[in-house]
């Protein structure tokens, strides 16, 4: 998908630029819209955009090679080659409007459409980096069991506090590697939005953090089966399935697997299984 916007935007957001005359006298004014346009093209595809007044004429301010411009009447079309990462152009769009010239910035972005799982797993692994690094939902699903035990009576204060505090995954022996794998996934998609590093790069990168974290994600399965008479009296038996990033909710967890949970493909809802009901709350 990309996004379309009007080439040539609200009369209000003209300002004259300059004057002239043509051949019968009259003035010709330059104006230049303050608001600038942007349109978005996927790699490997072109699209075409309308302007509201007939194109005279496209120059570049900022180019790129894997985007190409042409103009016929109040038409745009744009083709994007193929990307190793996205792109952005800058063009200056003149149009006429009676004996106006106006004259509008385009910026036109090239979506680099078959790197966008590495771009959404690099994105969550930046927004989330301490809450993943924490196992933060396997911490907020054990100490929710551990305190519900502790309601009933199963448990002792101190037991609680026991339990609690040995939930630390820092203490694991691949928290390190993780750690720094997560750092330089995130480290590489800069570069990558910068243009200085390739999509191949990036994957490999993004795998590797994912690679380390389901390491570190055993951990988060070595807690639950400490307490698992506990979790057993109320949910279905946890089964060992990986820590793992589940791109449509952008999130690292175990319980949106297919044997925990379902993922409405179109609506993006979690409906969990039978015997994993009491999640809801937790985790939704």
């Amino acid at each position: 998908m990309f996004r379309k916007l009007a080439v040539v935007l609200l009369v209000t957001s003209l300002s004259a630029c300059g004057g002239g005359g043509d051949g019968d006298g009259e003035n010709v004014k330059t104006i230049s819209l303050n608001q600038k346009a942007e349109v978005a093209v996927e790699e490997r595809s072109s699209a075409t955009f309308t302007a509201r007044y007939e194109i005279t004429d496209i120059r570049p301010v900022d180019s790129d090679p894997a985007l190409e411009l042409s103009a016929s009447g109040k038409q745009i079309k744009i083709s994007s080659k193929e990307l190793e990462y996205p792109v952005l152009a800058t063009f200056n769009v003149s149009m006429t409007d009676g004996n106006n010239r106006l004259v509008q910035r385009l910026e036109v972005i090239g979506v680099n459409i078959s790197a966008r799982y590495a771009e959404s797993l690099a994105e969550t692994l930046e927004g989330e980096k301490d809450r993943i690094l924490a196992l933060a939902n396997d911490q907020r699903v054990y100490d929710f069991f551990v305190d519900v035990a502790y309601l009933d009576g199963s448990l002792s204060s101190k037991e609680r506090f026991e339990k609690m505090s040995a939930f630390d995954p820092g203490k694991h022996p691949n928290y390190a590697n993780a750690k720094q794998a997560v750092e330089s996934a995130i480290e590489t998609y800069h570069s990558y939005l910068r243009g200085e590093s390739k999509e191949r790069r990036l994957k490999s990168a993004t795998d590797q953090a994912k690679s380390e974290l389901r390491l570190l994600g055993d951990y988060g399965q070595t807690q639950f089966d400490k307490i698992k008479p506990i979790v057993t009296a109320y949910i279905s038996p946890i089964p060992e399935v990986s820590f793992a990033f589940v791109e449509e909710k952008r999130v690292f967890t175990r319980f949106f697997d297919p044997a925990i949970a379902k993922i409405d493909s179109e609506t993006g809802n979690v409906t969990f299984k039978e015997g994993f009901d009491v999640l809801n709350p937790i985790l939704l």
